[in-house]
Parts: structure tokens; sequence; C-alpha cells
């Protein structure tokens, strides 16, 4: 049985069958690694030639709560009112009880133009295109600890070689990502830094990809602190060539062994024995934030002396230390004594020509 999505337009009406075309779009629902309890909803096409998306759509449900009007990315302002055309409560759908029905919009396909006040705006043939990479086509927040789940989804596209100013469509076969219908809201995570072996923390938040030195010690543990309590596998990655020879991290075959467990809000590792120097780690959060795997990385490079970041340590990090001679600035404290000194100055040249990758 088909479904039609049927429209409103000034003048008449637009219905959009979906059908079982060669062109498949597969929806999926991801919650945002950015700290702040975000989702997004992706659109992937695959299948025959054509020129991206001319339309989609979908319902979403919280299991808990009503859901705000979700939100259209900028690649997607021509379809979103007035430009686009959009059910009557906008591009963020209608709110049902604890649904949003009917995400999404259609482009001005139709070269409709003025007088009337939508859709005016001029298609992008484009939105998708190169095919089976996913786009994102909304964005939403919502409650830590909810979950956000899409159904009945809809979408059409351009077809192959339509130059305009009227542009000719075909209906899509729509699926949802079976991995991805819908997503726990994490709220995120912050990455606090490091604890070596004396355990005074260096914060540094919201980074996706942290240099940190560790300072007088090898890195002993390491703590994530999400805006929900975290729960999930915690992958590592390492890379100990130097000069770095690129994008070569490995599983993991250090000596030290990891064990993370939540504490409250915070996922903390710990290292027994501490990890290497002069090595660079990657941890994959992935799965505490409902994302594939591979895309929430927090790159580590622990080299100490490295006060600057660089990953080398030179006459640079000298300099670092001089300048903040007598305060006690966490980085610049190499040996954690409370108090930037010549003892800091000392560490740095122990290690002076050691790199990381």
């Amino acid at each position: 049985m088909k479904k039609a999505l049927c429209v409103a337009l000034v003048g008449g009406l637009m219905c959009v069958a979906s059908a079982n075309a060669a062109t498949t779009v597969t929806l999926g629902i991801y919650d945002d690694p950015a700290p702040g309890g975000n989702y997004y909803i992706t659109a992937t096409l695959s299948g025959d030639l054509n020129q991206g998306l001319a339309c989609w759509g979908v319902n979403a449900t919280c299991n808990t709560a009503p859901m705000p009007q979700a939100a259209a990315p900028a690649g997607m302002s021509q379809f979103v009112l007035n430009q686009g055309l959009t059910n009557p409560a906008g591009y963020g759908g209608t709110i049902s009880g604890n649904s949003l029905l009917q995400i999404g919009g259609a482009q001005n396909t139709i070269n409709n133009v003025n007088p009337p006040p939508y859709p005016i705006g001029t298609p992008d043939p484009n939105v998708g295109v190169p095919y089976g990479t996913p786009i994102t086509v909304a964005t939403g927040s919502e409650t830590v600890g909810h979950i956000v789940t899409l159904w009945e989804p809809f979408a059409n596209v351009i077809l192959a070689g339509e130059g305009g100013p009227v542009f000719a469509v075909q209906g899509a076969t729509v699926v949802l990502d079976p991995l991805h219908t819908s997503v726990p809201i994490s709220g995120g995570v912050n990455f606090n830094g490091n604890a070596d072996s004396v355990g005074t923390v260096c914060t540094l938040t919201n980074l996706a990809t942290a240099s940190i030195e560790p300072r007088s010690g090898r890195i002993r543990d390491l703590r994530f602190h999400f805006d929900g309590a975290p729960s999930g596998a915690v992958t590592l990655m390492w890379d100990n060539s130097c000069p770095p020879s690129g994008a070569s991290f490995v599983a993991y075959s250090g000596a030290s062994a990891m064990t993370c467990s939540a504490l409250g809000n915070d996922m903390k590792c710990l290292f027994a024995p501490a990890l290497e120097n002069r090595a660079t780690y990657q941890f994959d959060l992935s799965a505490q934030t409902g994302n594939p795997p591979g895309t929430t990385l927090y790159v580590i490079s622990g080299l100490v002396g490295d006060v600057n970041s660089s990953k080398n340590v030179s006459g640079a990090d000298v300099s670092s230390v001089n300048s903040n001679w007598g305060s006690a600035n966490c980085r610049a404290d190499v040996n954690e004594s409370g108090s930037v000194s010549g003892a800091d100055v000392s560490t740095v040249n122990s290690n002076w020509g050691f790199c990381a990758p």
C-alpha cells in the first residue's frame, strides 16, 4: 500500500507518493556528543543517480515528555517556509502529545514565484550528494535520559539531469536506519584533563581533541564528564611512533591495563601501571552517546614537559614556564609543586627533544 503526503499550496495541492524507487533515502537519529541534551537527524542517499533531496520528513516521539520543535540546519534553508514548503506548524514539526509530526519540508521544485507567499526559493539540486554521505537534516533538544524514536519517514528526490526552473521529482524507497531508529539522550561529554601520579587536574572542557602533558609523571587516570550518568564501553587505541607516521592508531597493546567505571556523571578510566610517556591515545566514547563506533573520539597526547601542547619538548616550553614564573599556573607547573619554578625548567630540559605522535 502506498502512502502519500499532501500539502496545501496557494491555489492547489501537491502530493508526494512513496514508491519502490531505485533511490533509497535512509534516515537515522543520533545523540549529539556536545553537552546540552541535543540530537540530530541525518539522511543518506544511495542507489540510482539523482540530484538529491526534493522533499523529506519523519515523525518523532519521546518516551517520557512532549518534544519541543526541531530546527533546520543552515544547509536545509530551501526546505523551510517561505523558501520551501512545510506543514502549517513549520519545519520543526507539529507538536502532538509526546510527538513531533512531519518534521521536514520540501523545496520549491515547481518554480512557484510571487505573488504567492510560498514556496518562492531557488531549489538546490545537490542536497545529499555525493551518495553515501550522511547529511544533517534536522536538529533538536530533549531532556537528558529521555529516548527519542523516529517513525513513518518519507522523501522524494530530484531526477537526474533536471536543470529547472521546474524540477521533476521521483519517489524514493525510504527506510529508517535499524541501528539508529531511536536514541537515548546522553547530554554529551566534557573531557576533564588528566590526573597523573600527584593527582592535580588541568581541566580542558569541550575539546574533541585535547593535547595534554602529564607533567611530572605518566597518565594514571582520565575522567570524562557527561551531562547524564554514563553507560557503555570505552575503547582505547594508541600510536607510539615518533616522529608521527600519520593516522596509524592501532588496538592498544601497551603494558597498562585500563579499567573504566561510572562515578556519578563521570566515566573514570584508571591505568595500572600508568600510560606510557611519548605516545598518543585515542578514546572512543561513541557507545556513551549512542553514536556509531569511531564518531566520538578524544585524542590525548601524553608527553612530559610539553607545556604548550605542541607534541614536542623544546625551548617554547621553557618560555611557557618562564612566563608563568612564581604562579600556580596548572600547565606550567610541570612538577605539580603548587608554584612554577626552576624545578619545572629542569623537568622540561630532561625531556628536551622528545615528541609524541
